[in-house]
């Protein structure tokens, strides 16, 4: 099972909630824990919402760190 993290954003909390509903808060290491379908769902909305909002930020799925939201060749790996 994928674990996502990210920083405190209220559209990404809203969107969250709506794409992956049965996502769990694991609260020892502080990530969410979804389905890889779910993990993927929430990346693309995540990014389409932050691009909405022309804002940017960072989603990390398994430790690996996506730059989503408005900023040129997003969303992209990061290393």
């Amino acid at each position: 099972m994928p674990t996502v993290s990210f920083r405190f954003d209220a559209q990404l909390v809203s969107v969250r909630r709506e794409v992956c509903p049965h996502a769990r808060w694991d609260k020892v290491q502080r990530v969410w824990t979804m389905t890889p379908v779910e993990a993927q769902a929430f990346l693309d909305a995540g990014h389409a919402a932050l691009y909405r909002g022309r804002t940017t930020g960072r989603i990390a799925v398994d430790n690996e760190r996506w730059l989503v939201g408005f900023v040129q060749g997003a969303p992209m790996r990061q290393a």
